[in-house]
């Protein structure tokens, strides 16, 4: 009778964590499938709008030393405003190089693009 007990509680468990690692899995593909490009060139287009930009190339380096930077943060260390700030963030938001972490008090964080490219272009960037 125990035993019995004993697997039923443990074919419970499997199940609970069985569901985690399918709703963690679905986030992972949600997020993934979100970054994948619809249109090469139109998401080109995107993303050199975005990093043309060097105060924006700035921000992406400053979030990228350290995740979870607040739009207070971004506004003090390149001196300006609160709008500024909002506007380069969306510009980086919409070419999926930043993404917002919270929504009570918004902060910002690099997607895996964002973490590629300061990996393998701004790397090579900075030793010209």
């Amino acid at each position: 009778m125990e035993r019995e007990k004993e697997i039923v509680e443990n074919n419970e468990r499997q199940s609970v964590w069985k569901k985690k690692i399918e709703n963690e899995k679905k986030k992972w593909l949600k997020k993934v499938d979100k970054e994948k490009p619809d249109d090469p060139k139109k998401n080109h287009k995107i993303m050199s709008r975005a990093l043309e930009n060097p105060k924006r190339r700035k921000i992406m380096k400053f979030i990228g030393t350290q995740n979870n930077k607040k739009i207070s943060e971004i506004c003090k260390k390149f001196n300006i405003t609160e709008p500024e700030a909002k506007m380069h963030l969306d510009f980086l938001k919409q070419a999926l190089i930043v993404e917002k972490t919270t929504e009570e008090s918004p902060a910002y964080q690099l997607t895996a693009r964002g973490k590629n490219y300061l990996k393998n272009v701004e790397k090579v960037e900075d030793n010209d």
